[in-house]
């Protein structure tokens, strides 16, 4: 799949973690090679979302987590990493994961994007970023019901 090599990559984890760096300082691979790191992840945590943005984005990034969960956050805040051993920054606040969920989506967000949560049950959550003020805490804006989850993320 062809990259925009003028880009930068983000990289969420699930244990609330986030990195951004400059898709240039990606080496090209052989057939044979095993690749780089993409972020020096803690024990039991995995990458949740990685996404390639425009080198002049300067907006904002949403972080979504399974139980509803949301936090708009500037892109800013997680570039000028010249390597990746690094262990990012928080996203949404990893200690409370009972009460957050874990994050599922890390979405780049433009004047018109809107979200559609959809949950292990079926059942569909619209959420307009516009309406949710850049905060250090995340916010309960997407609520499924008891015993369910959010699962996936997906931008209309």
């Amino acid at each position: 799949m062809p990259c925009i090599d003028n880009g930068d990559l983000l990289v969420a984890t699930e244990m609330g973690k986030g990195v951004c760096y400059p898709l240039s300082s990606v080496p090209v691979q052989g057939r044979n090679s095993n690749g780089v790191r993409a972020i020096k992840l803690a024990t039991n945590d995995k990458i949740a979302q990685a996404v390639v943005t425009p080198k002049d984005f300067n907006g904002h990034i949403m972080f979504v987590a399974s139980l509803g969960y949301v936090q708009k956050l500037p892109i800013s805040k997680f570039k000028c990493y010249s390597g990746r051993q690094a262990v990012g920054k928080n996203t949404i606040d990893n200690v409370k994961f009972d009460r957050t969920g874990l994050v599922i989506a890390a979405i780049p967000l433009s004047d018109d994007t809107s979200l559609v949560c959809n949950t292990k049950e079926g059942l569909s959550v619209m959420l307009n970023p516009s309406e949710i003020r850049e905060s250090i805490k995340p916010l309960l804006k997407a609520p499924p019901e008891k015993g369910d989850e959010l699962i996936t993320v997906t931008t209309t």
